[in-house]
């Protein structure tokens, strides 16, 4: 089978492919978005004016905070489906209410042990020279809570089938 937009189309019924189509929109530029932003903290560093070596410092909190972002992702794959197929019932809160439950208690999890073993590692690793970076890291691990909420609210609007809600979600 070869995948054109002719297989497509008469695969699939064409309200489900302008929907999908829908979908991929938002996700692109969601994703662009989040991927802007990963960055756009350490450009705006140095455009203030920040010195290379607090950048470093910055940057390097940040590479150990960021590491465990794909988590809240991953989770929201699982309860994707029942979350979709309960908003076509419309009774969608069950699932959606475990998924930000156990979003939340992994992120809680992954921050403290973050925030607990990660110093170690950047004194063992890094040496004392990038020991500063420790309390960045650590007001860093309460964002990951934050951004495993964000993950997970924007899974669930895409489920819902309100992609905007997502879209709107990562412009804020």
């Amino acid at each position: 089978v070869i995948l054109t937009k002719e297989f497509f189309v008469a695969t699939w019924p064409s309200q489900t492919y302008s929907t999908l189509i829908g979908f991929s929109r938002v996700q692109l530029v969601s994703g662009i978005l989040s991927m802007g932003m990963q960055s756009a903290d350490i450009l705006i560093l140095e455009r203030l004016g920040a010195s290379l070596s607090d950048i470093a410092l910055y940057g390097l909190a940040a590479l150990f905070a960021r590491s465990v972002l794909f988590v809240p992702g991953a989770m929201g794959r699982v309860y994707f489906r029942e979350i979709a197929e309960g908003s076509s019932r419309g009774d969608y809160t069950k699932p959606a209410y475990h998924l930000l439950g156990s979003v939340v208690g992994i992120c809680v999890t992954l921050a403290v042990i973050m925030a607990t073993c990660v110093p170690a590692i950047i004194r063992f690793f890094y040496g004392e020279e990038y020991s500063s970076s420790i309390p960045i890291l650590e007001v860093m691990c309460v964002g990951i809570v934050f951004n495993g909420l964000w993950s997970a609210l924007s899974t669930i609007n895409i489920a819902i089938n309100r992609p905007s809600f997502a879209v709107a979600i990562s412009l804020s």
